[in-house]
């Protein structure tokens, strides 16, 4: 089994285990002794092939493709002959390359809090299916909460345009949150709009731009969904900080610090029994699809930077050679949680 680093914060009574020689996965959140994410299976099992769950990077492209061909930023992608490339039934390329990658060069930054970069022209195989050479840094930083036995968890992703080429960026992150109770438990979604997606998981044509407009029936959102009830749709967020824009800005390099307190807005919460769990998003995460299959004892609220399929729609970031660009999203436990969720609807 591969080696874990765990980082540990003593003040909100949490630890985090991350495992480098595995994409640097999250196995393991735990929050005064209670575990905050799900594996969908034992570790051994789990580290042992690409799969996802815990806290797992989606790098380059988050969710899946509809082609192994493809231009972008101009440049030709093919993915046809990428040994170990995870696909979904349908046979299209889904969560990107890093699920299990190997390379990271670690720094701890204090008391729960550790950054990890990624020299991705360093990597052959890595240039060999995504040709942008440039750098690729990870933060997460464990802190308290605002009240008793409450914690919170924050992810920082930058991609730094460091190597004189412009970088394509359409990442997310896909955590998988456990629920004690799923007849009870619930996700509850601040205002967004829906993006419809086919039967393969892509999304219908003109529905990115629907979304975006407000325009058609596929715009409506429940605010209150079941966990384990076959779900798998995505979202464009309509929450104050969002930036639903095509190709947000990135920033001159180096890159800006962490953003300041408030820039991030509520986008769900994921209530059980016993806490609640918030996920905060800055406006560089703009779409967020959310998971959670039939029986699964698990939700998956993930952050994305552009939609399903972005890199070949021409719907993502660009990093301009010599600039940056980065996304942090939170997510914060809460125990004994109240009636109402900050930035749902009611």
């Amino acid at each position: 089994m591969s080696a874990s680093i765990t980082l540990t914060h003593a003040a909100s009574g949490s630890s985090l285990e991350l495992v480098p020689d595995a994409g640097m996965v999250a196995l393991s959140w735990t929050v005064a002794g209670d575990e905050v994410l799900a594996l969908p299976c034992g570790r051994a099992e789990f580290l042992a092939a690409a799969r996802t769950g815990g806290l797992p990077l989606l790098y380059p492209y988050a969710n899946r493709l509809g082609s192994d061909q493809f231009a972008v930023c101009g440049r030709q992608v093919d993915l046809a002959h990428v040994p170990s490339l995870k696909r979904d039934d349908a046979r299209h390329p889904i969560h990107g390359l890093v699920l299990r990658r190997r390379g990271w060069a670690l720094s701890v930054l204090g008391p729960g809090a550790l950054q990890a970069e990624l020299d991705w022209g360093a990597h052959a195989e890595l240039m060999d299916a995504f040709p942008f050479p440039h750098t690729l840094r990870a933060t997460w930083t464990i802190a308290a909460g605002a009240g008793p036995g409450a914690a919170s968890l924050s992810v920082r992703t930058e991609v730094l345009a460091d190597r004189g080429v412009d970088v394509p960026a359409a990442f997310g992150w896909h955590p998988y949150f456990r629920v004690q109770d799923p007849d009870s438990a619930r996700i509850r979604m601040a205002p967004a709009s829906q993006v419809a997606l086919g039967s393969s998981g892509l999304p219908s044509e003109g529905a990115v731009e629907r979304a975006r407009s407000g325009i058609g029936a596929d715009t409506a959102l429940p605010a209150d969904l079941a966990v384990g009830r076959g779900q798998d749709a995505l979202y464009l967020r309509s929450a104050p900080g969002s930036n639903p824009s095509r190709s947000p800005a990135a920033s001159p390099m180096p890159s800006a610090s962490p953003p300041p307190a408030g820039s991030l807005s509520p986008v769900a919460s994921v209530v059980d029994a016993h806490r609640r769990i918030d996920i905060l998003m800055d406006g560089h995460y703009p779409f967020v699809q959310v998971f959670s299959p039939r029986g699964a004892s698990f939700a998956c609220v993930e952050p994305m930077t552009a939609p399903t399929d972005g890199l070949r729609s021409g719907d993502f970031v660009v990093v301009a050679a010599g600039c940056a660009f980065a996304a942090t999203f939170e997510m914060h436990v809460i125990p004994c949680l109240p009636a109402s969720v900050p930035g749902s609807q009611t």
